[in-house]
């Protein structure tokens, strides 16, 4: 939060299913095993109890996991517009 507010971000945009295929490449050039935030169950993405603490997961899950600081204003399936609450 600290870092979007230094560059006066106001609008967030994740895409489903990319940022979630590309979670475990961001979570390796952090530092990061990606398998402990996200795992594969039945074909289907899902976060782990770590995962749901990540900003860019509960974005994308935000049907079962409600983010924090972020109001959903667009969603048409494919991308996701989030105004930034400070």
């Amino acid at each position: 939060m600290q870092m979007m507010r230094r560059y006066g971000v106001s609008h967030v945009l994740v895409f489903t299913p990319d940022d979630l295929q590309k979670f475990y490449w961001i979570a390796q050039i952090a530092g990061q095993n990606g398998t402990e935030y996200l795992t594969m169950k039945d074909n289907t993405y899902q976060p782990t109890d770590l995962g749901t603490q990540t900003t860019l997961l509960r974005l994308l899950f935000d049907d079962t996991v409600r983010p924090v600081h972020f109001t959903k204003v667009y969603d048409n399936g494919k991308g996701k517009i989030y105004r930034v609450n400070y």
